[in-house]
């Protein structure tokens, strides 16, 4: 069966859970850790980081109503020659991919230090992208649905994460922010943290099945803010517990500070795991909203596609599949240009279309 991305709208409810799942889980299993960069201020420069994407869903709410479309990338494809619109969105779709194959490869990295120390790595992402291409061939109407239905989920981490402040370990003395680092390593970490909203540009995919009369704006800013207490939440909670050199040497704070807090307490002693299962669950949405976007991108590079949905889905998850298994890691390598084109990606390109679209006249095309 294959709903195909009906023609069924989707309301305020999906679209809040949708921007929230779009973004929340790396930042969340990795803050404050940014690759050996200065993390004194982290929970700070995650606050700051918000405003652009902030601005993104106002030229966002801007041209939709505008354009009266949702489809603003096949409005964009219409209004601009191939010459300009073709490379526009084959970048997106490289990124995409760039930016799943990054997320697969972190999963698998946690996984196999936490969870399944001995399997091989290509079972784990087999297994992982073979559940995620039976979830994506039914279509956005399907994973809306779903991301509902689990969004308890996400509930249970933030509650968590509220639950540690109060830990006997955590010293507030760690929190003021400190900023006496060099201007470069300071800027590098800016972009590292500002990198974790970049599954916002998601959006472009979304809107095309979302109601008119959806208060577009209201509803995924507050999304996004619910998404930035969060991750200030956690990036203090770790700093205030282990300190900024320990923090830096974890490959996972917010799992390492969840195993210390249940240390011996009876049937709570591998809580950890339970957390991780969450997680785990959790990843799997944003895993499934991004690989179906990037999907939905393939098909506007190539329109012909769109009659071969489930074959252009298989396409994409193969392709991860090979990306990870065959190319070498980077995750624990110097991540900034791979942060910087995260921003170009989710922040930057989409602003500039969305700009060119408001400038636009409404149904005027090349």
């Amino acid at each position: 069966m294959n709903l195909r991305d009906s023609d069924q709208k989707f309301g305020t409810s999906k679209l809040f859970v949708y921007t929230y799942c779009s973004t929340i889980t790396l930042g969340v299993i990795l803050l404050p850790y940014v690759g050996s960069e200065e993390i004194r201020s982290a929970w700070l420069k995650v606050i700051l980081a918000v405003i652009p994407y902030l601005i993104l869903l106002g030229l966002f709410h801007l041209t939709l109503k505008k354009q009266e479309r949702g489809d603003l990338i096949e409005v964009f494809r219409e209004k601009t020659l191939a010459i300009i619109h073709i490379p526009v969105i084959l970048y997106l779709f490289i990124s995409a991919v760039a930016t799943c194959r990054w997320g697969i490869e972190t999963l698998l990295i946690i996984v196999n230090s936490y969870l399944l120390t001995n399997t091989s790595a290509w079972i784990i992402v087999g297994y992982f992208l073979f559940i995620i291409f039976f979830s994506i061939i039914y279509g956005i109407e399907a994973i809306a649905k779903f991301l509902v239905t689990l969004f308890i989920m996400d509930i249970v981490i933030f509650i968590t994460v509220i639950f540690l402040f109060f830990t006997e370990d955590f010293k507030w003395i760690y929190i003021p922010p400190v900023l006496s680092v060099d201007t470069m390593t300071f800027l590098k970490s800016s972009i590292s943290d500002m990198s974790r909203y970049a599954g916002v540009v998601a959006l472009l995919g979304f809107f095309p099945y979302m109601k008119n009369d959806v208060p577009f704006l209201k509803v995924s800013t507050i999304s996004l803010l619910f998404v930035m207490i969060t991750f200030s939440m956690v990036a203090i909670v770790v700093l205030g517990t282990f300190g900024f050199d320990q923090a830096l040497t974890l490959l996972s704070p917010l799992t390492t500070l969840i195993q210390s807090v249940t240390e011996g307490t009876g049937i709570f002693e591998r809580l950890d795991l339970i957390f991780l299962t969450i997680w785990l669950v959790s990843f799997y949405k944003i895993s499934v909203i991004q690989i179906w976007f990037t999907s939905f991108l393939l098909k506007k590079l190539i329109p012909p596609l769109k009659k071969k949905d489930i074959m252009t889905k298989l396409l994409v998850v193969v392709s991860l599949f090979f990306l990870v298994i065959l190319t070498p890691g980077y995750v624990n390598l110097d991540l900034t240009l791979q942060n910087m084109n995260l921003i170009l990606y989710s922040f930057l390109v989409p602003s500039i279309l969305c700009i060119f679209l408001i400038a636009s006249k409404r149904g005027e095309s090349q």
